[in-house]
């Protein structure tokens, strides 16, 4: 998100979807007005709207941007939120602070797992994402290794009783806004998927806090390194106590690895979405 100085000076720009955001003021009211070509637009307003209900039902849930103006004719407006990613602002983020992220995230993925229920049978749209991505796998040059891994998470999904319930989609430290006036947490840029488990956002989240794949660059702070640390910690706390394999969430985790390849430019990222993509070393500090 931009800061408030400069919030006014953009008209317009694309999110790693393709996505057009424009930032405006509306009755008074900074807004942001969300529009695409992409009918899944009309899906993830959906699931942003299914959010704002949950956490009226249940208040653990994270927060999300206010709707302003119901989906139409491709688009909607949310109220704008003053803040920076979650991941740049564990750069900075004082332990006292630190301690209200790490309950809000543990209440948040708690709330996910207790609002879940269990089926058995493997869902049709997420094994035809798996046989997706396999066919995209030679394209970007990895092993072969890679494809005995992604088979090995098929057949994980055939035989695995998952969770499904509510899930973001896309549960980042960047679609995790952090707001330093409050030290609330708000969730941005929801995404179906082709299952709503919590595993996704379990594995989307992994991703980030064990892997570090949210940096931008080569070197990260102490004071980020630690913080992440805290936040890895809460994820195997919760994994262990709602008696979810790590090795399942480090499977999702590389499932959303393949997920966000072809998104990926940065050489940074790419490296480090390689290493999960070929290395199976679940439960491994990066």
């Amino acid at each position: 998100m931009l800061n408030q100085k400069s919030f006014l000076e953009v008209s317009g720009f694309l999110g790693q979807s393709g996505d057009e955001l424009k930032v405006k003021r509306n009755n008074r009211e900074v807004v942001v007005e969300k529009s695409s070509k992409n009918s899944r637009l009309k899906l993830q307003y959906g699931l942003h709207q299914e959010f704002l209900r949950a956490k009226i039902e249940d208040d653990r849930i994270l927060l999300a941007p206010k709707i302003r103006k119901e989906f139409a004719r491709g688009k909607y407006e949310m109220e704008y939120i003053f803040g920076q990613p979650l991941g740049f602002a564990l750069e900075n983020l004082p332990e006292k602070r630190m301690v209200g992220i790490l309950h809000q995230i543990e209440d948040h993925l708690r709330a996910l797992m207790d609002r879940a229920q269990y089926v058995s049978s493997p869902n049709h749209d997420l094994m035809a994402k798996v046989s997706e991505l396999e066919k995209q796998l030679h394209s970007f040059g990895l092993p072969k290794s890679a494809i005995s891994r992604l088979n090995r998470f098929e057949s994980d999904l055939e035989n695995s009783f998952l969770p499904q319930g509510l899930c973001h989609g896309d549960f980042s430290l960047e679609n995790i806004l952090h707001v330093n006036s409050t030290n609330n947490l708000v969730m941005l840029d929801f995404l179906d998927s082709p299952i709503q488990t919590p595993m996704i956002d379990f594995g989307r989240f992994w991703l980030d806090v064990n892997y570090g794949w949210w940096l931008s660059h080569s070197t990260e702070s102490t004071t980020s390194w630690l913080n992440r640390q805290k936040l890895r910690r809460i994820t195997l706390k919760i994994a262990a106590d709602y008696e979810i394999p790590l090795y399942l969430i480090d499977q999702f985790a590389f499932f959303a690895a393949l997920r966000i390849l072809p998104y990926t430019q940065k050489i940074n990222r790419l490296a480090r979405l390689k290493l999960v993509i070929m290395n199976s070393v679940y439960g491994r500090v990066e």
